[in-house]
């Protein structure tokens, strides 16, 4: 027994101080590689976002000139696709960081986009929708698609 118990105490206490240690040093490098993923994500979604902003914009004007249903169903898809990068990458991230409230929040702006593109829709296809409303309808969407890609 005293010769187990000895070597045991030095085993343990020669070698729990390097384990230690290279478990500090595995733990600092995959918190590197955490950040370094979720940066190439959201520069990933920020590129991609700044990529389909310009399409939006045309596709909003295209829509103002000539209200057609081919026009609103591109611009309605284009939204579509937007809110997809947006919720999909943005609810990824914020569950990671631990914003339990954001989704909620983000969760309402979607809502109302969607609200906003049933009214939209219902006065393209109406024979006398007024411009003015159409422009505040789109310019509505559009604050509330900047305001979650800022």
């Amino acid at each position: 027994m005293k010769i187990s118990s000895g070597r045991s105490r030095r085993s343990a206490g020669s070698g729990g101080a390097p384990e230690r240690a290279r478990q500090k040093r595995v733990g600092q490098t995959g918190a590197t590689f955490i950040e370094s993923l979720h940066k190439a994500e959201r520069d990933h979604l920020r590129r991609s976002l700044d990529e389909l902003i310009p399409l939006l914009d045309q596709a909003a004007a295209d829509l103002l000139n000539t209200r057609t249903l081919r026009n609103f169903n591109r611009y309605r898809d284009l939204v579509r696709e937007f809110l997809d990068h947006v919720m999909r990458e943005t609810n990824q991230v914020r569950e990671i960081s631990g914003f339990s409230g954001g989704r909620l929040k983000i969760m309402v702006v979607v809502q109302k986009v969607n609200a906003a593109l049933e009214e939209m829709a219902r006065e393209v296809l109406a024979a006398h929708a007024e411009g003015l409303r159409l422009l505040q309808l789109v310019d509505e969407i559009r604050g509330l698609l900047l305001d979650l890609y800022t």
